[in-house]
């Protein structure tokens, strides 16, 4: 499931034009915007595709981030976290596994850590650049220096600031595509949005894992 968060980490919206910037100048702009948004929820299509397995399978999602607070509806899966504890509740079976938020999880779903992993050895490259109308689409790579669980990551970032897709290459093959439908920046949310009810669930199975 970590691997699968790293992909929704990769969300906004902002104007900001750019003019002949290299990958590195593009993403640091980025994630300085990213860092601004006082939250983000997020609408999405995410894709799985193996072509040697034969897997292509699509699901739509929601992501919420404010703070080091998140909660992503994706899978039939309910993640909930308030930065210290982590909820995942599956209706399915009525159970929740409750958790202590780790580094390596806060990491994968905080946009701008997750933007600011290549200045601790990612190299990112502008492969390509799209002219449609006013907007510039730039195609950008970033690969991991070190061994990583997947070897390459291509965002799709905008001139107004707005990422459309993200592509994640697995080291197993998997390729996960994730493509932005929907975005707002300004919600308001209550810390008890971010925290797995119980009473509203009141005969839910509980493992508790911290």
């Amino acid at each position: 499931m970590k691997k699968t968060l790293l992909l929704f980490t990769i969300i906004l919206s902002t104007t900001l034009s750019y003019a002949q910037m290299d990958g590195k100048s593009i993403i640091d702009n980025f994630t300085k915007k990213l860092e601004s948004y006082p939250s983000i929820e997020a609408s999405f299509e995410f894709t799985l595709e193996n072509k040697e397995a034969e897997i292509s399978d699509t699901n739509t999602g929601k992501l919420v981030i404010h703070g080091d607070k998140y909660r992503l509806d994706m899978l039939g899966i309910e993640i909930y976290s308030d930065g210290k504890t982590s909820y995942s509740f599956m209706p399915s079976t009525n159970e929740v596994n409750i958790s202590t938020v780790d580094s390596e999880e806060e990491g994968a779903v905080d946009p701008a850590k997750m933007f600011r992993m290549y200045k601790e050895g990612m190299k990112v490259r502008l492969l390509n650049t799209t002219k449609r109308g006013n907007v510039t689409e730039y195609e950008i790579e970033l690969i991991p220096s070190t061994e990583d669980n997947f070897n390459k990551l291509v965002v799709f970032i905008t001139s107004e600031n707005k990422l459309n897709k993200a592509i994640t290459y697995a080291n197993d093959g998997n390729v996960y595509t994730i493509n932005i439908n929907e975005m707002i920046t300004d919600k308001k949310f209550e810390d008890g949005y971010f925290k797995f009810n119980k009473a509203n669930h009141p005969d839910v199975d509980i493992i508790d894992m911290r």
